[in-house]
Order: C-alpha cells, then sequence, then structure tokens
C-alpha cells in the first residue's frame, strides 16, 4: 500500500481543510511540530479512514475527534486515496452535526470506499455501513487494524511489540503477512477427515450395539439360535390354524341363512303394517276424486267467470283514476285562477331590474372616470415631485458650476499673471514691447512664486465647459417638466369638473372604496332580483305545464272508464251465456287450481300401484318362510365371535412369530455387513491419526509453526544485515527456542547477542534507544521478507511515530543509515519526531504550525 492523498477538515487540531500530496516527498520524508500539534492526528486519519479506530489502538468513535474549534455546520472529513497493486482506492469519512425538531444536536456519521478509475470514483457499496468500509480495508490490505499498527503504522509507546510480542501473537501476524492460511487448512482437513472417520467408526460400533440391544440378543450366535426354535413353533401354529378356518366358515353359512329367514319375518310384519295403513286411506282417495270430477265440470266455465271478475276490477280502477284526475283538474284551475296576479308582479320586477341595471352602468361609469382622475392626480403629482428634483439639481449644481468658475477665473488670472511676468523678463529699454510696441518700459520686474500648469489649466477649462453643459441640460428638463406639468393641472380641473357635473348624484361617494361598495351592493340586488324573475318564471311555466296535463289526464280517464264499462257488460254477458243454474258464484271462486288437481291425480295413481306392490310381496314372503326352522339369532352370533376372536389370537400369534424371525435374520444380515465395515476402517483411522497429530504439533511444533520459524529466522538475517551498522555490530537478533505464552509452544520468540559479553540476551534486557534499532531493523526485514515472498501484502509504506527522543546522536545516525539504506527499496518511510538532528539530515516532510485557532499543514518539498 503506498500512499497518495490525504484530506482532513474538523478533525483533531486540524480546524480548516488540509490537504497532504505524498508524491511531493521522496522515499524517506519527516513529520515535525510542536507536541500537542497534531503530527500522531495524520496517522489517525489514515488508520480512520480505512478501520474506524487511531493509530494508537483505542476505540474512540470518529465523532468523539470532531474538532472543538468548529461550529456545527461544519463537517469532518477524512478522505484518503492510496495505490496497492496498481490500483487506486479511496476511502471517505464524515461526521455531521444535525438539528432535530425539538432543537436537540445528534451526530450524523456517513463512510464510503471506492476504486479510482481516470479520476473518478466508483463505490464498492451502494449503502455502505461502517462494517463494511472496514471488511473492505482488510481484504484490500490484507492486514486487521491490530497488524496494520504493528507492520506498517508504528504507533508511539507500541514500536517494539513485534519484537516483544509472545509467540501465539507473533504467529498470528506473521500467519497474516505469509499467508499460511493454507498449512492451517491442511491441518484443519486432516484432523476433520480423521474426526469424521472416528465419528462413522463410532456410529457403526454404536448402531451394531443398538441393533443387537433392540432385538434383545447377545451376538450373532444368540441371533441363529432364536431363529431355529422360532421357525418350529410357526410350523405347530400353521396346522391349527387350518382347522379353526374350516370351523369358521361352516358355522358363517348358518349364520348367513338365518340371518335371511329373520329379514323375511320382519319384512312380512312391516307388510302387514302397510296394508292396515293403506286401507285406512281410501276414505280419503274417495273425496279426492269426487273433488276432481267436480273440477272437470267446471273447468269450462272457469275462464268466463274468470274474465267476467277481471273486467270488473277494471271497471273499479278506471273509476278510481277518474277521481283522482277530477280532483287534480280542481287543484290546477284553483293556480291558474292567480296566474295572472303572479305575472303583473312579475312585469313590474323586470321594470326594477332595467332600473338598477341602468343604475349600475352609471356607477360603473362613474367608477372608470374616478380610477381616470385619479391617474390623473397621480402623473399631476408626479411630474410636480420631478419639476421639485430637477429644481433641486439645478440649485445644487448652480452651486457647483459657481464654484469651478471662480476657481477657473483664479487659475487664469494666476496663468496670465504668471505669463506676464515671464514676459517682462524679456523687455530691454529701447526695445519694443511685442505687446504694446512700447520702447519704455516703466515697471520693475517683480517676481512670483506662484506657478501654474497649463494642461491643468486647460483640464479644468474643459471640466468648466462639461459643467455648464450639464446646466443647460438641467435647464431644458426643468422646462418640459414644467411644460408637462401645466398641462396635467389643466387637464385634470378640465376633468374634475366634467366628473363633478356627469356624476352630482354619487358626490357623497368621495374614494374608490366606497364606490366599489356601492357598486357591489347594487350587484347583490340586480342577483336577488334576477334569481326571484326566474323562479317565478319557472313557476308559471311549472303551472301552465301541469294544467295542461291535468287536462289530458282528465279526458283520457273519462275515455278508459267508458271503455271498462263496455268490457264488463261483454264479459258478464259471456258469463251467463255458459253457465248453469245450478252453479252457484262461491264454487267457482273456491275450486282449485290445475296444479293442485295434478296432484291429487298423481296421489291415487300412487295408491293403486302401493296396494297392488305390497300384495304381490306379502305373497312372495310368505311362500319363502313355508316350512323354515327360525334359530335364535343371537347365539349364533356370540358363537361366531368366540370363533373369531380365536382365530384372531391364533393370526396375532403368527404374525408375531414370523415377524421375529424376519427381523432376526435381518438383524443376522446387518450385523455382519456392519461388522465388516468397522473391520476394514480401524487401520485406515489410526494411520490418519497419528498423521494429523503430528502436522498439528499435538506433541511438537506443527507444520505451521514450523514453516513460521523459518520465515523468522529468514527475517532476523536479513535484520542482522542492517543491525551490522548499529553500534559496531554489536547486536544480533536471533530465533529462540524458548517456549512462552498460554500454550507453552516454542520457535517463535527473539533473544538478543551481545558481541560485547559474548553471550545471549533477553530481548526485554535492552534499553529504550536499543530496543527502538532492534525493533526497527527487525520491522524493515519483516517488510523486506513479505515483498520477496510476494504474499499479497503489499509494503510500499511505513510510519514510524517517535522513538527517536530515547536515542542519542550516535544512535540516531546508525538509525538513520539503515532507513537511507531501506528507504531505496521501499516505496516511502514516514517518521514523526520533533528531534532536529532529523530535520536537519531529512529535508523534505510536513511542518505542522500550532495556533490558539488550530493547526495548519505547511509541505516542505525534498
Amino acid at each position: 500500500m503506498l500512499p497518495e492523498k490525504l484530506t482532513m477538515q474538523a478533525f483533531g487540531p486540524y480546524v480548516d481543510k488540509q490537504e497532504i500530496d505524498f508524491d511531493n516527498f521522496s522515499h524517506l520524508f519527516l513529520i515535525r511540530g510542536e507536541t500537542g500539534s497534531g503530527k500522531t492526528m495524520i496517522l489517525d486519519a489514515m488508520t480512520y479512514a480505512l478501520y474506524g479506530k487511531s493509530s494508537g489502538g483505542q476505540r474512540e468513535e470518529l465523532e468523539s475527534m470532531r474538532s472543538r474549534f468548529v461550529k456545527d455546520d461544519t463537517p469532518t472529513i477524512i478522505d484518503f486515496t492510496f495505490a496497492l497493486h496498481g490500483k487506486h482506492y479511496r476511502f471517505m469519512r464524515k461526521v455531521e452535526v444535525k438539528e432535530k425538531r425539538n432543537k436537540d444536536k445528534t451526530i450524523k456519521v456517513s463512510v464510503d470506499a471506492g476504486e479510482m478509475l481516470d479520476d473518478q470514483f466508483y463505490p464498492f457499496f451502494e449503502n455502505p455501513k461502517l462494517r463494511n468500509i472496514e471488511e473492505k480495508a482488510i481484504e484490500l490490505i490484507g492486514l486487521t487494524h491490530e497488524q496494520f499498527i504493528q507492520v506498517m503504522v508504528l504507533p508511539q509507546g507500541k514500536f517494539e511489540k513485534l519484537l516483544t510480542s509472545k509467540s501465539e501473537e507473533k504467529q498470528e501476524i506473521l500467519r497474516t503477512l505469509f499467508q499460511m492460511d493454507k498449512w492451517e487448512n491442511i491441518t484443519i482437513y486432516l484432523s476433520d477427515k480423521a474426526n469424521l472417520m472416528k465419528k462413522q467408526m463410532d456410529e457403526k460400533k454404536q448402531r451394531m450395539d443398538a441393533l443387537y440391544q433392540g432385538a434383545m440378543v447377545k451376538d450373532q450366535e444368540d441371533v441363529l439360535c432364536q431363529i431355529q426354535e422360532k421357525e418350529a413353533v410357526l410350523q405347530k401354529m400353521e396346522e391349527k390354524s387350518l382347522i379353526l378356518e374350516h370351523d369358521l366358515t361352516k358355522l358363517q353359512d348358518i349364520l348367513n341363512e338365518q340371518k335371511m329367514l329373520h329379514d323375511l319375518v320382519v319384512e312380512q310384519q312391516t307388510l302387514l303394517k302397510k296394508q292396515g295403513q293403506l286401507h285406512q286411506q281410501k276414505q280419503i282417495i274417495e273425496k279426492i276424486k269426487q273433488r276432481i270430477e267436480e273440477y272437470h265440470q267446471v273447468e269450462m266455465i272457469l275462464p268466463y267467470f274468470h274474465s267476467y271478475k277481471k273486467s270488473q276490477m277494471e271497471h273499479l280502477k278506471r273509476q278510481a283514476d277518474l277521481q283522482k284526475a277530477q280532483q287534480q283538474w280542481k287543484i290546477m284551475q284553483e293556480k291558474m285562477r292567480h296566474l295572472e296576479d303572479m305575472r303583473k308582479d312579475n312585469e313590474k320586477g323586470m321594470i326594477i331590474y332595467q332600473n338598477l341595471q341602468n343604475e349600475a352602468t352609471s356607477l360603473q361609469n362613474c367608477k372608470e372616470a374616478f380610477l381616470e382622475l385619479q391617474q390623473l392626480q397621480k402623473q399631476r403629482n408626479l411630474y410636480q415631485n420631478k419639476q421639485k428634483e430637477i429644481k433641486q439639481r439645478m440649485e445644487a449644481h448652480s452651486l457647483q458650476l459657481k464654484a469651478i468658475e471662480e476657481q477657473h477665473e483664479t487659475m487664469y488670472q494666476a496663468y496670465l499673471n504668471d505669463t506676464a511676468m515671464q514676459l517682462r523678463e524679456t523687455l530691454q529699454d529701447q526695445k519694443p514691447c511685442p505687446v504694446c510696441g512700447s520702447l519704455h518700459h516703466p515697471y520693475e520686474k517683480m517676481m512670483t512664486n506662484q506657478y501654474v500648469d497649463v494642461m491643468a489649466l486647460k483640464s479644468l477649462k474643459e471640466t468648466l465647459e462639461q459643467e455648464k453643459q450639464k446646466q443647460s441640460e438641467l435647464e431644458k428638463q426643468w422646462i418640459k417638466i414644467s411644460t408637462d406639468y401645466d398641462h396635467y393641472i389643466h387637464q385634470y380641473a378640465q376633468q374634475k369638473t366634467s366628473y363633478q357635473t356627469k356624476f352630482s348624484a354619487y358626490a357623497s361617494l368621495d374614494t374608490i372604496e366606497k364606490l366599489q361598495n356601492e357598486e357591489k351592493n347594487l350587484k347583490q340586488k340586480l342577483l336577488t332580483i334576477y334569481q326571484k324573475q326566474q323562479q317565478q318564471q319557472k313557476e308559471i311555466e311549472n303551472i301552465l305545464l301541469k294544467h295542461k296535463e291535468a287536462q289530458g289526464k282528465l279526458e283520457t280517464a273519462k275515455t278508459e272508464i267508458i271503455r271498462a264499462q263496455d268490457m264488463e257488460k261483454e264479459a258478464h254477458m259471456a258469463y251467463l251465456a255458459h253457465c248453469t243454474e245450478d252453479m252457484k258464484e262461491e264454487v267457482l271462486l273456491h275450486q282449485p287450481d290445475a296444479a293442485q288437481i295434478k296432484k291429487d291425480e298423481k296421489q291415487i295413481e300412487e295408491y293403486q300401484t302401493m296396494m297392488i306392490k305390497t300384495a304381490s310381496r306379502m305373497e312372495e314372503v310368505t311362500l319363502q318362510l313355508k316350512n323354515k326352522k327360525i334359530e335364535d339369532l343371537q347365539m349364533l352370533n356370540q358363537d361366531m365371535i368366540r370363533l373369531q376372536q380365536e382365530r384372531k389370537a391364533h393370526m396375532q400369534m403368527m404374525a408375531d412369530v414370523k415377524s421375529r424371525i424376519e427381523l432376526l435374520k435381518d438383524i443376522q444380515k446387518q450385523g455382519a455387513s456392519m461388522s465388516e465395515e468397522y473391520e476394514k476402517l480401524q487401520p485406515s483411522y489410526q494411520k490418519l491419526l497419528h498423521f494429523s497429530r503430528a502436522m498439528r504439533g499435538d506433541n511438537s511444533v506443527g507444520i505451521e509453526r514450523y514453516v513460521l520459524g523459518i520465515m523468522l529466522s529468514n527475517i532476523t538475517a536479513n535484520a542482522n544485515q542492517l543491525l551490522a551498522g548499529v553500534h559496531h555490530g554489536r547486536y544480533q537478533i536471533y530465533r529462540s527456542e524458548h517456549a512462552s505464552g498460554k500454550t507453552r509452544k516454542a520457535g517463535l520468540e527473539f533473544s538478543i547477542y551481545d558481541a560485547y559479553s559474548c553471550s545471549m540476551r533477553n530481548v526485554v534486557s535492552l534499553s529504550g534507544g536499543e530496543k527502538f534499532l532492534v525493533s526497527l531493523a527487525l520491522s524493515l526485514a519483516l517488510s523486506m521478507s513479505v515483498q520477496a515472498r510476494n504474499g499479497g501484502i503489499s509494503f510500499d509504506c511505513m510510519f514510524i511515530d517517535e522513538g527517536f527522543g530515547t536515542l542519542d546522536e550516535h544512535s540516531i545516525a546508525d538509525a538513520l543509515s539503515i532507513l537511507e539504506k531501506m528507504s531505496k527499496q521501499k516505496g516511502k518511510i514516514g517518521i514523526i519526531s520533533h528531534v532536529e538532528v532529523l530535520k536537519e539530515n531529512i529535508p523534505g516532510g510536513i511542518e505542522v504550525e500550532k495556533t490558539r485557532n488550530g493547526s495548519t499543514i505547511i509541505i516542505r518539498k525534498d
């Protein structure tokens, strides 16, 4: 990863927007400034942009890092762009202060990340969350926040953590850097495979034990013994089953025959009962036959009778319609007598409406004339104000012109005097004056200190002419405005006289508001009268229409009642012509309808059919029961139930024995198969278990720690090359076999060889400055190893926060020697320090200037 650009605003001590372009620096650059100025905040900004945490590892929220010096409307912004594997990425975080409706303040944090292509930003997520951004940073860079600040951003006070950390911590860092997941995956795969095989063997053993236990047998031999015993028992049970089946069949035939005889006896009793019921219905059937005969006798007379009754009802209805039409006619006649009064009232209303319309037209003309008069008054006042304005301007300009004239006159007189004095100096006695020709010059020569610039006099002359021209223009405007003003005064007077003469009736309405109110009231009166006129007209038309309708209905009703009377007479004569003397009207009125007669005929037919069928079936049943013995059916059923239960119990016992035999045979087969499979898996499992334990390192160093040990040895070798120039090669770093940590596993610890004492030392025994130099060499060597392996993690930069303050001048020189050597191989190395010696040796970098209003970044190019 190589930083390209960092932008900060309202972040920590940085109030205003600050930008750092890392392309301005060479491989080695310095970040310096006063204590508390915000040097480390530059590293915090980069780690916050990527992981949302500071470079020191504290878990402050980004909103807590917001500057105290900014107002609520200024957002906190961190914008970080970096290059990685030939691509460019951009991570952004923003904090805004929002005000709720209740005036409370709330913090809104927004984040985004994406790739830069041709200066265009293409985001990774549509709606990114905080967790998405941190996970994307880990995916791209290949390091968590804790690993990042151990190998790329070395924070203040934690520089030597890689050197002094326990084996477990080093293993976690190194396995990420060197992508040791494949070894772990192999170990996990072997272990999982062994566990799976063990689980399969246990399952087979459990299934085999459960199989025997469920069948209540001990082993295969016990299964075979029980099969032979059950087969012998089954043979005897089958013989008894044949005897039971024969007895049951014989008893079933007897029972079926007796059931049939009992059913015939019951049916015989039912038929006897049915014949009695049919005999009781005989009188009812005879009455129904009589009613049917009467119906057929009057069937020919009924149409004439019904037609006569219908014509009677129609006659009554038409009489009611005639009475109703006569009543409606009388009502409309009464309304017609009042119609003339309504017409006269309507004509009077029309006269009033016309007068009001004339008055409204006159009032409208008055309002328009009043508005014209007001407009003329406004024009008069406008020109009056313009006249005053121009007059004031003329007076002011006149004073100004007078002052310029006086200035010009004074300057011009001075110019003449000066010219005369210059001419006086050239005059000599007995020589003619070029102006007057005199040979005598009685006035003595006078000296003057007043000098007049001819160009200034000329310029003043031009100004004077321009001001005179302006004065002339103002006078012309005054004359025109005065003329227009007099015109409007005259026109206003004429218009006012005409208005007062023509509209004297509205003299009391002296404002446009009064005229508008009067006009509004008049329009309301017109609307009221108009609506009343329309309503009266509608009432008149409605009365005429309804009178005409009532007259037509009356004529129609008279015609219809005459027709109804004629139809009633015709129907009555037809009825009398077909009716016999013994046919009474009451009989005809209460005759059943045709549907009821059909039902009665059908009932008689069904009765006769039932009588025949019942007698026939009674004869058949009596013949079947002749000479037959009827036995006790209940006793036969009890014998059948007893025999069926005995057979069922016997069959169940046989089924149980067969099921037990089948189960034992199946268990015998499954047990043999399971035992064979279990024996086959045993050798393979033992071999795989031993190999997976060896790879995991249960009894020694595992494959992953072994490979990491080789990697760490390579790192210490590179570190020792860098330490060769430190303190004349006094210290060398070696990988120790000493065990530490909770797991007490060895292989990733460090020891220091001291050439002065010719002995090995623990890293914790080094002084602060010595730890710094050794840790620096170790971190740089780690970077070299990772780059050489090209493990996917790119170390193109490194930031070192402080640590140089514990070094003397000689140690600083050694450290700079190491950094100079490494900076030529790496992308960039940034150092945060306030040590003056570093400023003298590293020309390019960042200067952080601290003020009361916040810090400012100054770029010092190489």
